[in-house]
C-alpha cells in the first residue's frame, strides 16, 4: 500500500502522516517504532539535558564574568 505524502509549508520537507493516537495518556505505540532507536534517542536527549542544566549553573555562579562563556 502506497503511502501518501504531505508538502510542508517549511522550505518544501515532505512527510508521511502518522496515524492518531488511539491511548494519548498512554505510551505512544506505532507499528514501525524501532524501540532500540528510541532508547538511544532519550538517553542522548537526557545527556544534552543534564550538560544544559550544569552549563546554566555554572553560568549562574559566575555571572559577572557570563563574556567569558559566550566567546
Amino acid at each position: 500500500m502506497p503511502v501518501q505524502v504531505f508538502e510542508s509549508e517549511n522550505a518544501g520537507l515532505q512527510y508521511a502522516p502518522i496515524g492518531d493516537d488511539l491511548n494519548p495518556e498512554g505510551p505512544l505505540v506505532l507499528a514501525d517504532m524501532d524501540e532500540d532507536l528510541l532508547e538511544i534517542f532519550v538517553q542522548e536527549g537526557s545527556d544534552i539535558l543534564d550538560a544544559s542544566d550544569t552549563t546554566m549553573a555554572r553560568l549562574r555562579e559566575t555571572r559577572t564574568n557570563a563574556k567569558s562563556w559566550l566567546g
